[in-house]
């Protein structure tokens, strides 16, 4: 009779009849005083043979054995244990993309990059091949303007790029991004599959683009756009390739921010072979990888307008370029230019250039080439320079913003001064440009009209065209107009007007000859001018320098002398000094006591030619200011 069934056998008690034996899951009811006892239990053993005593079990089969290189359990030699193998069992480990080093469970060893239970893992992500995003302007359906963001490398968690481009109604603005990844697992040469692995598949199993349009923190505009017809189900091993363009609905304005996040995930599947039935196999349903994310994120910010100084803004007190005094004797020059910012990408670079303006017809211009400059960053606001050659200075700062693509916006200040440490101004000595006074007689040395103390009477005029004159200046044209920059300097960041000692700006300076000032002073004596040997410091100011000439009300009567000084003035402050004198006589000669006379004998008439031969005419002639300077006389026949 069967008893007792998945038992490992029974054997008889000790004292029981050796006569009997009890054989594997029976006893003998025919003889009841024989005791048959269980015999101990193998694990996972599916038969066994007959056993004699409680420690002699012997399996001759292990559970889930389908026949030779397909087995759960392996039996040992001894035949009393069954070892767990890796299988598709749930209770083991199929253990890949790996290998069972021993055929057991604890000895599961995974392919690099692969890891936990039964390397269902994947540590390690795909790899960006390429990655590129780019912002496009369109207009009438063509590209107007393109700006590109790099992202294959990941240097940062984001790639800034700031861009100028400036859209408006008439024009769309395209976000595109193209990036391609991979991700394969190890060769099945390596890690060649096990008999109990259906299938299996690793590689890409989703890409996506998230893009966002942000004004601030405001979150204008977003969206996620898939690529692609990968999943876990059907990994992708070989290269992905994806491009996503998405077309802004919203104008974006300065300072906004486009941005977008690329991803590629890793994944797949392991289809097992499931050996439970007595014979065959079924696949069991899919055990999916879980993978790694690789995410590669960049942004647009539009930044349209160029870098501006407070001062503009009435934000500060800061001079846009401070090159110190416009008219200087000295060449070591400290250039400083704090307060300049720029709101959105910020300032990346300055760049000053000094320039030696050379004349240009009759305007001056900067030569081709930079006396000196450089370029410095951001966090640099002064610098020094020498100049060693007299002339007019422009020093251009150039202040560049972050934006791109190529140059970014920039903009353009500009200042000049004047160089000059040898010069002077000189009095012309040829004669050919006197300083003179204007007579009405003709004579630049006598005054023929008069002038009383309430300032009834003509004034004196004095005239000195081309008597003063600063040869460097007047040859260089230092005081000439300067060109208009090009590209134009905006307004507010360059000195159209003003003038010197205060400024040198883009005005021409009036002068005469190079000076650009002049003065004058008089003094009046009746001794001849004995006594005027210096000015008496009363100068006043020429109101029109470029007549070269002044009239002067000065109160004078015969017999007086009058000295005029005028002194002229460079750019620098030289000066050079000269005088004129003139004589004052309003009053004819006087001619008094004609007669004639003959032997002596004064006031005879005349009888007859022979009489007019031998008389003389006898007169009195004199002038008490400026006496004579000729005397004619004329005969003439007066008839009846």
């Amino acid at each position: 009779v069967r008893c007792d069934t998945g038992h490992p056998g029974y054997y008889l008690a000790p004292g029981s009849d050796t006569r009997y034996l009890c054989y594997g899951g029976y006893r003998y009811p025919k003889y009841p005083s024989a005791t048959c006892t269980r015999c101990r239990s193998i694990s996972n053993c599916e038969t066994y043979s007959q056993c004699t005593g409680p420690s002699n079990s012997r399996c001759t089969k292990c559970q889930y054995d389908r026949g030779p290189g397909q087995k759960a359990y392996q039996l040992s030699s001894s035949r009393t244990s069954c070892t767990q193998l890796c299988s598709w069992r749930r209770d083991s480990k199929f253990c890949y993309p790996g290998m069972c080093e021993d055929n057991t469970p604890s000895s599961c060893r995974c392919a690099p990059g692969f890891s936990e239970d039964n390397c269902l893992t994947i540590d390690t992500g795909p790899v960006m091949h390429y990655c590129l995003g780019k912002l496009k302007r369109i207009v009438n359906g063509a590209e107007a303007d393109t700006v590109e963001a790099p992202c294959t490398d990941d240097v940062a968690s984001s790639f800034f790029s700031y861009t100028k481009m400036r859209p408006d109604v008439n024009s769309q603005v395209q976000l595109q991004a193209t990036w391609e990844t991979r991700f394969h697992g190890p060769s099945q040469t390596e890690y060649p599959r096990p008999y109990y692995i259906y299938s299996h598949s690793i590689g890409l199993i989703s890409a996506s683009m998230d893009w966002r349009h942000m004004r601030g923190n405001t979150r204008i505009r977003s969206g996620t756009i898939p690529c692609g017809s990968i999943n876990a189900d059907n990994p992708k091993s070989s290269m992905h390739s994806c491009t996503k363009t998405v077309t802004m609905t919203d104008t974006p304005q300065p300072g906004d921010s486009l941005y977008f996040t690329l991803k590629s995930l890793n994944g797949g599947y392991v289809r097992i072979k499931n050996y439970d039935r007595s014979s065959g196999y079924t696949v069991n349903p899919p055990v999916y990888f879980s993978g790694q994310e690789l995410t590669r994120s960049a942004q647009f910010t539009f930044d349209p307008d160029p870098p501006y100084h407070c001062s503009v803004l009435s934000r500060c007190t800061y001079s846009i370029l401070d090159r110190g005094s416009a008219v200087t004797r000295n060449g070591h020059i400290t250039l400083r230019w704090p307060g300049w910012q720029d709101d959105v990408s910020g300032i990346v670079e300055y760049e000053y250039e000094v320039f030696l303006l050379v004349p240009h017809g009759e305007e001056l211009q900067e030569r081709d080439t930079a006396v000196t400059g450089a370029q410095v960053e951001p966090s640099v606001t002064e610098a020094h320079i020498a100049l060693n050659e007299t002339g007019v200075y422009s020093i251009v700062l150039t202040v560049e913003d972050s934006s791109g693509p190529d140059d970014g916006n920039f903009i353009i200040a500009r200042r000049f001064l004047i160089f000059d440490n040898s010069s002077t101004v000189e009095v012309d000595t040829s004669g050919h440009f006197p300083l003179w006074v204007d007579s009405v007689a003709g004579n630049s040395t006598w005054q023929t009209d008069l002038q009383d103390s309430t300032g009834n009477g003509s004034k004196i005029r004095v005239k000195w065209p081309g008597h003063f004159y600063n040869k460097l200046h007047r040859t260089n044209k230092f005081l000439s107009r300067i060109e208009d920059h090009q590209p134009p300097i905006p307004t507010g960041y360059e000195e159209l007007t003003g003038l010197p000692p205060a400024t040198r700006s883009c005005q021409a300076v009036p002068n005469a000859n190079g000076t650009v000032m002049f003065q004058t002073d008089w003094s009046v004596d009746h001794e001849g001018g004995r006594t005027l040997t210096v000015p008496p410091g009363n100068w006043r100011n020429v109101t029109d320098i470029l007549a070269e000439e002044q009239a002067l009300d000065i109160p004078r009567q015969d017999g007086d002398t009058i000295r005029v000084w005028v002194r002229a003035f460079d750019v620098m402050g030289n000066v050079a000094e000269d005088n004129v004198t003139v004589h004052v006589d309003s009053s004819p000669p006087i001619v008094d006591d004609i007669s004639l006379t003959r032997h002596e004998i004064t006031g005879l008439a005349v009888h007859s030619s022979e009489d007019l031969f031998k008389m003389r005419v006898v007169f009195t002639a004199f002038d008490d200011h400026s006496g004579l300077h000729d005397i004619h006389w004329q005969l003439h026949d007066k008839k009846d």
